[in-house]
């Protein structure tokens, strides 16, 4: 037996919890690295919500420290600072969108409002006209109220006292009520 011969007993290592290091563990650095954030997870929101949580407005000062926690902590003030310009040009898109509806709704209103304003200039004259026409006509005079009895059945309390028919020598109040509809009292 020479001094380089194979040993079955050789082959089994005397420590079975021994483990010896392969090639793919020297290229894995020996102490682990702190993770870093990915640049989507601390947002301008978090920033805000930072700043908010402070009991009065940051100095100069102490915003330099905030910046140099950030960046210590692998929070890229670049990607803060992008999310935050996102953040403000959605808004002012919104802020310009509300203030088109706005605007779109003032002209509805004031549209609207002039429709109002010449109704009521239209009922006015309306209102006015019919007093006129109202005060112009001659008086009749009042007719004797019905002696019908209560327990008649040819009246109904919806009936008119008087008759929609015009006698010979009565014109009617309006042609409407004569049934001759748009026809003055010539027109036969």
């Amino acid at each position: 037996m020479g001094l380089f011969s194979k040993h079955d007993n050789d082959a089994q290592p005397e420590d079975d919890s021994l483990e010896l290091p392969t090639r793919d563990d020297f290229h894995q650095p020996l102490v682990e690295e702190t993770r870093t954030r990915p640049a989507g997870r601390y947002s301008f929101d978090d920033a805000i919500g930072l700043i908010r949580d402070l009991p009065e407005a940051p100095s100069d000062e102490l915003m330099a420290v905030i910046c140099k926690t950030l960046e210590s902590a692998h929070i890229r003030l670049d990607d803060v600072l992008q999310d935050a310009r996102q953040k403000e040009q959605r808004v002012r898109r919104e802020h310009q969108g509300i203030e088109q509806d706005i605007q779109s709704l003032q002209k509805q209103i004031d549209k609207k409002q002039s429709e109002l304003s010449e109704l009521a200039h239209t009922l006015e004259e309306l209102i006015r006209i019919k007093e006129r026409f109202e005060h112009a006509r001659p008086q009749q005079a009042p007719s004797p109220a019905p002696t019908a009895s209560p327990a008649s059945p040819t009246t109904s309390p919806f009936a008119s006292e008087e008759s929609d028919t015009p006698t010979a020598e009565e014109e009617p109040a309006t042609p409407i009520s004569a049934g001759r509809r748009g026809r003055g009292p010539g027109a036969r």
